[in-house]
């Protein structure tokens, strides 16, 4: 065809799909972003709600070691510290998953790309750090309160 249209802009099928996942990709960046920053919101959200109730359930444990002499801050070093651990484990163990689930996505069903953003690791994890910290804290103002004389009521 270049021999014959010299002149001619050749568009071959390649150019035609490279093009076209540009074009999709431009198009598609901004809704897949906001849909991403949606879904960390509600996994940050949801690591909270579980790390409150996780609390919470073991509340009258924690009276009880209230009423035997805890300290209030000591209880809130027992707290903070076992949501530490709870959610480093869990945090490097979701994101240890989520490059396996990319590699296998990308190595069953090539015609898909899954990209992690490896920046983004450290700021989610943050977020989720926080938001776990002050969930478990909050029930352990419910601690402090607590009259000793209570918990070993039936």
């Amino acid at each position: 065809i270049k021999e014959e249209v010299p002149h001619g802009n050749i568009v071959t099928p390649d150019d035609i799909a490279a093009a076209d996942r540009k074009f999709l990709a431009t198009v598609l960046d901004r809704p897949i972003s906001v849909m991403l920053i949606i879904s960390g919101i509600i996994a940050i959200a949801v690591m909270g709600m579980i790390t409150y109730t996780g609390v919470m359930g073991r509340l009258r444990e924690y009276s009880t070691l209230k009423a035997v002499g805890a300290s209030n801050g000591w209880l809130q070093w027992v707290v903070v510290r076992e949501t530490l651990y709870r959610t480093v484990l869990g945090f490097a163990a979701g994101t240890g998953l989520s490059y396996l689930a990319a590699m296998l996505i990308m190595q069953f069903w090539p015609q898909f790309t899954v990209t992690i953003r490896p920046q983004m690791i450290p700021l989610i994890g943050a977020a989720a750090l926080m938001m776990t910290i002050i969930a478990a804290l909050w029930p352990v103002q419910r601690i402090a309160s607590v009259d000793p004389a209570a918990v070993f009521k039936a």
